[in-house]
């Protein structure tokens, strides 16, 4: 009969630090915390499958307007979302996806630069990726896990400005 079936069935008791816990207490707090372990763990496993498909949505944007791919920019983007800038004027521009979607696809592909800066990844079902688009933009996306599909529900974005060359020398 081994320790552990031994002390289940009988009045065992063990040390833990200076608290005397019976065996069959003993045995579920064991189990507990590696229950806890392992849906820490698994956590992080979605948390970085997540992380995985949120950057798959946004190169679907950032790779659709370069190959000019309606598949790619329906598949990273919710059908009800819309593109927003302050204009010259100081106002707030807001273009549904629709329009912008028919504006990209009558580009040109282009061989342009990428990058995530940062993605923060809520609890819920939303994400906030900044993105720098070509150098040229600015992105702030936001993205909602909709029927288990990371998409797309805003794009905020602002135009970079070149740094002036300093003239003063």
């Amino acid at each position: 009969m081994s320790l552990l079936s031994r002390s289940y069935h009988s009045s065992f008791i063990c040390r833990c630090g200076s608290t005397r816990l019976s065996s069959l207490r003993f045995v579920r707090r064991c189990v507990g915390a590696l229950l806890g372990l392992c849906l820490f763990a698994s956590n992080l496993v979605v948390a970085n499958d997540d992380v995985a498909a949120i950057r798959a949505t946004v190169f679907d944007y950032f790779d659709g307007i370069n190959e000019v791919s309606l598949v790619r920019l329906e598949r990273a983007f919710d059908e009800n979302a819309a593109l927003k800038s302050v204009d010259q004027a100081g106002g707030l521009s807001v273009e549904p996806i629709a329009n912008a979607i028919d504006r990209w696809m009558q580009g040109d592909p282009a061989q342009r630069r990428g990058e995530i800066l940062s993605i923060d990844l809520s609890d819920g079902p939303i994400a906030r990726v900044v993105f720098d688009y070509d150098g040229a933009y600015l992105d702030f996306l936001t993205l909602a896990k909709l029927q288990g599909q990371w998409k797309i529900i805003d794009k905020v974005f602002i135009r970079v400005e070149p740094p002036s060359a300093d003239t003063s020398e």
